[in-house]
């Protein structure tokens, strides 16, 4: 099974057969241990730690969406949404990561007490993603969540309704 990162690219660059370095520079490499090690603090539960990190290997290598994208995660785990909202929307539309960072920012609305605009950014990302199930199954959980359960069975419908083929993921 390929991460939704490995797929994208192989689609977007059906012609090469080598994968891409993803260090060329020093500077590459040293921001590739910062992001690393950011990440290994978030996953420890150290988020404080993480983020600071995170800040460096964006200070070495600025356009890094996934130092970006744990930059916010760190951000979210220390409760500062709209700080972390801030991050998660300089992932660029056409990065593998835009969707996941805008799925990210609803959730952040929601705990911020937004459900509306929660509910407006996933119907948003729903429209650029029509064949996707998880922004209507992120939609129905923060409607069931809100026990507004007749407005989640509606968002989870549409979600099942776009299964096209069973999978062992669903």
């Amino acid at each position: 099974v390929l991460t939704p990162l490995v797929k994208a690219y192989r689609e977007s660059h059906p012609d090469q057969k080598e994968q891409m370095p993803l260090i060329v520079s020093t500077r590459d490499g040293v921001a590739e241990i910062l992001y690393t090690m950011g990440g290994i603090m978030l996953s420890a539960g150290m988020s404080n730690d993480a983020a600071i990190y995170q800040q460096l290997a964006l200070y070495i290598k600025p356009e890094f969406p996934e130092a970006t994208l744990t930059l916010a995660d760190a951000y979210s785990e220390l409760q500062q949404y709209d700080k972390a909202n801030t991050y998660y929307a300089k992932i660029e539309r056409k990065s593998v990561y835009y969707k996941k960072a805008q799925l990210r920012i609803a959730i952040n609305e929601e705990r911020s007490e937004r459900l509306d605009e929660a509910l407006a950014k996933l119907d948003a990302l729903d429209k650029h993603f029509p064949k996707d199930l998880e922004a209507m199954v992120t939609k129905g959980d923060l409607l069931r969540i809100h026990s507004r359960f007749d407005e989640a069975v509606g968002a989870y419908s549409t979600a099942i309704s776009r299964i096209t083929e069973p999978k062992s993921m669903y």
